[in-house]
């Protein structure tokens, strides 16, 4: 997992530096409005899946 996809799903962590945050930005900003919580989303997705993961293990 890297800082970015920890960033789009909304964690906030030491290892989401300045740079993490512009690359996002830069992203999102090259994309149609419309498009970008698709992004955040695919960005997202494997911080939510490994919290899954621990959620089942835990059980």
């Amino acid at each position: 997992m890297f800082p970015i996809n920890k960033l789009a799903a909304g964690l906030e962590d030491d290892t989401i530096s300045e740079s993490t945050r512009v690359t996002l930005k830069e992203k999102l900003d090259l994309l149609p409005e419309g498009a970008h919580q698709y992004l955040i989303d695919s960005y997202a997705n494997p911080v939510k899946n490994i919290l899954l993961e621990q959620e089942k293990l835990s059980a």
